[in-house]
């Protein structure tokens, strides 16, 4: 849940501004600049995310859940953190802060940034619900409901993939001939 407060991803063609022009330059594809313009955001996420995730998981362990749920919460984490750069780079892509004065301005002045936090914690919190109804009230055991929610964050984080590459690609493009 943390790697959705890192919004390096959110702003990542924002800090670009009026110099996206020169994108269209660079001998990369579309698809490759996409890929690197997350690189740095997923990599300061999952420094950020993994020490969390391995402290609740030693304390997990301590009060009696299964060692297995280190490697459960550490895949739910990863794929968390790469739907969050996935579609706070989806969402910067479709609404671009192009012009400013400088650099900082464009981040601290993107308001598009709070929206995309506000829609991962609306998808956290709604996965959070998803695992508490399996195991909370339907009383599934913890590998069943994990392996639930790790097939289902995997899912949401592959759709968002898709679209950003497909649809990403396609913003890119517009841009350049805009």
């Amino acid at each position: 849940m943390m790697s959705m407060f890192c919004v390096i991803s959110a702003t990542a063609m924002s800090r670009k501004g009026s110099e996206y022009i020169y994108m269209k330059c660079i001998p990369m594809s579309y698809h490759d600049q996409i890929r690197a313009m997350l690189v740095s955001g997923i990599l300061i996420s999952l420094l950020g995310t993994l020490p969390y995730a391995l402290v609740f998981n030693m304390i997990a362990v301590v009060f009696g859940l299964h060692p297995a749920t280190l490697l459960y919460t550490t895949v739910i984490t990863v794929l968390f953190t790469l739907f969050v750069n996935y579609e706070q780079l989806l969402f910067d892509l479709a609404f671009p802060k192009l012009n400013w004065e400088n650099e900082t301005a464009a981040i601290k002045s993107n308001n598009r940034s709070l929206i995309s936090v506000l829609i991962d914690l609306t998808v956290g919190a709604i996965l959070i619900g998803a695992g508490y109804l399996l195991y909370g009230k339907l009383h599934l055991n913890i590998h069943i409901t994990t392996s639930v929610m790790i097939l289902l964050t995997a899912v949401l984080t592959f759709a968002m993939r898709t679209a950003l590459f497909k649809w990403g690609v396609q913003v890119m493009e517009h841009l350049e001939s805009a």
